[in-house]
């Protein structure tokens, strides 16, 4: 709870920030400080404070919060170009089998004999070298060039105001959007939190560190490839309806999956890889890639930075709200732990969900067939 407090807590400061002019002139300085202090505000006090369960809660909250600045700010370095949606598939896929492969590297490392306080400092240290590097070679790639502006609109810092303008514009398409996400976001949360046991309830075993480390990667497969071959679709309107159109058939797609193994029509290792591969295909298109679409429809000047920290809080009030039913609702009396029921509470939240989200995308489709730019002379859409 900690952990999913911290983040949705930080989202208003960290659109704050990362839509401002100080950090769009001190951004990688600041992007490494987050990233390396994030990852020993978590880690340390789990070393050493044993026995000080209170102060090492504290420490993933703060380290939650500091951390959920991180991905709207590098999406400052990607946005407004012709190839945004290269870079964040490259992005998605990486996040997309984050959480299932760092569970198999602990659980490996755990095997090995590392002492489990000191497992989280290991792990954490030589992810965060790698990710420092991958942000001073972000930082130093060129910057938009002139056909990336005429085709996608400049990105710069962009006021309070700015942000309140550009929503009240358009507010059906930000609010869709940011709904859709938001549901996306809870079921995601929470299968991530529950894996083990709904994969043990699915597989009717618990979970190989294998297996964990391969639930998510027909996940990353398919929304890279779903992303690179948006990239190809220079039309930003139309792309903005592929996208949405292509989310609501992902979500459709897994709840008949869904559906099929609660039927035993599927077996439980088929239903984990493919609703991986058609959940995380819909889960990428959403936040990022379509906010960004939608700055190149409206040509609109400055980040959709702060749409994706809008959407990010919205997710994580409803991810809150589904854990909150977890502890307290009608099946908290039930073993929490128990993976039938943990599957079972999946499933009712997965059709529950998937309704209004699928609803909402397609009136998004219709709002976005309208004209609601006129690209300059010459422009690359």
């Amino acid at each position: 709870m900690s952990f999913i407090l911290g983040f949705g807590a930080a989202k208003i400061p960290a659109m704050r920030l990362a839509t401002s002019g100080f950090f769009f002139r001190h951004r990688l300085a600041l992007l490494i400080g987050i990233l390396v202090s994030s990852m020993l505000l978590v880690t340390l006090p789990i070393l050493l404070l044993e026995g000080w369960e209170k102060m090492q809660v504290l420490g993933v909250f703060t380290s939650s919060f500091i951390s959920s600045f991180l991905y709207g700010g590098i999406v400052t370095y990607l946005e407004g170009r012709q190839s945004t949606e290269i870079m964040l598939a490259a992005i998605s896929a990486s996040l997309t089998v984050a959480g299932t492969l760092s569970r198999a590297a602990a659980t490996a490392l755990l095997d090995w004999g590392i002492a489990p306080r000191l497992m989280p400092l290991l792990l954490g240290g030589c992810c965060c070298i790698l990710a420092c590097i991958s942000i001073v070679i972000t930082d130093r790639a060129p910057r938009p060039s002139g056909a990336d502006v005429a085709a996608r609109s400049a990105r710069t810092a962009m006021s309070s105001r700015q942000q309140w303008d550009f929503v009240s514009s358009h507010a059906f398409g930000v609010i869709a959007s940011i709904s859709a996400w938001a549901g996306l976001v809870g079921l995601r949360s929470f299968r991530d939190f529950y894996a083990k046991q709904v994969f043990t309830a699915a597989l009717g075993e618990p979970p190989s560190p294998k297996v964990l480390a391969m639930a998510d990667l027909p996940g990353a497969a398919t929304s890279f490839v779903a992303l690179v071959m948006m990239s190809w679709v220079k039309d930003s309107q139309k792309a903005l309806r592929l996208m949405l159109v292509l989310c609501a058939s992902g979500l459709l797609v897994v709840v008949g999956l869904t559906w099929l193994l609660r039927e035993n029509w599927l077996d439980g290792i088929s239903w984990m890889l493919l609703y991986s591969a058609a959940f995380y295909t819909s889960f990428s298109m959403l936040n990022a890639p379509i906010n960004e679409r939608i700055f190149a429809v409206t040509r609109a000047e400055g980040t959709c930075s702060f749409l994706i920290f809008a959407s990010d809080g919205a997710g994580y009030v409803v991810t809150i709200g589904l854990l909150m039913y977890q502890s307290f609702g009608p099946l908290s009396a039930t073993d929490a732990t128990d993976a039938e029921v943990v599957l079972q509470l999946f499933v009712q939240l997965l059709y529950i969900l998937t309704v209004p989200i699928v609803c909402v995308l397609l009136l998004s489709v219709r709002y976005f067939s309208r004209s609601i730019y006129r690209p300059a002379a010459g422009a690359a859409l």
